[in-house]
């Protein structure tokens, strides 16, 4: 799908006004500077998916998942290597070492969980804020899966299977370390076209 690139532009601007919103949430939950960016997206077909995020499909990814309706209609998830995963959570709430007799891994889920629900709420809140519109959201759900089991397991409990995927590099910079992962915003086409089109609305309106 061609986009033109200030229609890009305005949703990188977008998404980060998001991801500001997102940091101060995180940073007064976890009494830490904590910075949340999106240099980068792209709007690419399911099957580019793990060329993207230059991921194998068999690699093991631990994910946030929340299903999206109003506006946007598809499934929103926040995915890191699970190797990171492990890493980031020590980085935003510090060393688990020391947490005797709790269930490290129960915390670890609960954890991401949190920190999942934090950056695609405020995420989308902020898209529908801007553009106008409704975005509703279910309670997130973690996993730990593939790329392929991921993606496929989203496009085929769709009804409509012809889906596009923005894919959102997101950046977390805490006290101690800065980890990487990916927003995934799965969606039919209608919903595309009619973000795209909102995106070009609002930008018409601001210039006028």
């Amino acid at each position: 799908m061609d986009i033109e690139p200030r229609i890009l532009d305005a949703l990188i601007e977008i998404a980060n006004v998001g991801m500001n919103r997102a940091a101060t949430q995180l940073s007064a939950l976890l009494d830490d500077e904590i910075r949340v960016a999106i240099p980068q997206i792209s709007i690419v077909d399911t099957a580019e998916v793990s060329a993207t995020l230059k991921m194998q499909l068999q690699q093991e990814v631990s994910c946030v998942t929340q299903q999206l309706q109003g506006q946007i209609d598809g499934a929103a998830m926040l995915v890191f290597h699970s190797s990171e995963c492990e890493a980031l959570v020590k980085a935003l709430i510090g060393s688990l070492d020391n947490m005797a007799g709790v269930d490290l891994r129960a915390y670890e889920h609960e954890a991401m969980t949190e920190i999942g629900n934090i950056i695609i709420s405020s995420s989308t809140a902020v898209i529908a804020d801007m553009l106008g519109g409704e975005i509703m959201l279910t309670v997130p759900e973690y996993e730990e899966t593939t790329i392929s089991e991921l993606i496929n397991g989203r496009v085929n409990s769709e009804a409509d299977h012809d889906m596009k995927v923005v894919m959102m590099q997101a950046r977390l910079e805490a006290s101690s370390r800065n980890v990487e992962g990916n927003l995934i915003i799965l969606m039919g086409v209608r919903s595309m076209q009619d973000l795209l089109d909102r995106i070009d609305a609002f930008l018409t309106q601001a210039a006028g």
